[in-house]
């Protein structure tokens, strides 16, 4: 049976036209010590306002997690260094 997603990206909008996804988070490999980094695109009118979450819950950015760009479009980069 699948696993399901540890890192989601959720495009919200006010209902005029639906988020559609450009792009989704994908799998990224990488070496231990290694910092990496996620991206998402969504379309939909108004551009819609990108969100990160990890195994559920709500992602700000900090130490850990750099959060950059918003709406439409996001990359989420994770540090090894807090």
């Amino acid at each position: 049976m699948p696993q399901p997603p540890v890192l989601t990206c959720v495009p919200s909008v006010s209902p005029t036209d639906a988020p559609i996804w450009r792009s989704e988070p994908e799998e990224v490999f990488g070496w231990p010590g290694e910092s990496r980094s996620f991206s998402c695109r969504a379309a939909g009118v108004p551009k819609p306002d990108m969100t990160w979450f990890r195994t559920g819950n709500f992602l700000e950015d900090d130490e850990l997690y750099t959060i950059s760009g918003k709406r439409g479009a996001s990359t989420l980069t994770v540090s090894t260094d807090p």
